[in-house]
């Protein structure tokens, strides 16, 4: 099991720590979350190995509200990049599912601009 993903992700390290050794760590789990990025930091340490010669059975990812929310890229441009890690992650490991998690909301309404 590899997870995928920013500082939500990363977040299991610390703040999780418990839980992670509890539900994950018996799993023989590895966290590539990484505070700050965004898809275009995920495609980089893809085409760089991150992922190569392990053999994980599922690949979690939850990636993007760096994109759409930090940066505010246009919705369309976070999806393609999502969709470009989801063929990256595809052609180099065929046998690992993979779960596409949805990134949180920002703001506290949904008239906020950022949410």
């Amino acid at each position: 099991m590899v997870f995928l993903g920013d500082s939500i992700t990363h977040a299991w390290d610390n703040k999780g720590k418990k839980v992670w050794a509890l539900y994950y760590a018996k799993r023989n789990a590895l966290n590539l979350g990484f505070s700050g990025d965004r898809t275009e930091h995920v495609l980089l340490r893809l085409n760089n190995s991150a992922v190569d010669n392990i053999n994980p059975e599922l690949l979690v990812m939850m990636i993007g509200t760096n994109n759409t929310g930090r940066r505010q890229d246009k919705p369309e441009y976070t999806a393609l990049g999502i969709k470009s890690i989801i063929a990256n992650l595809q052609k180099r490991q065929p046998e690992a599912k993979i779960l596409l998690l949805a990134i949180f909301p920002r703001g506290a309404k949904p008239e906020d601009k950022l949410r």
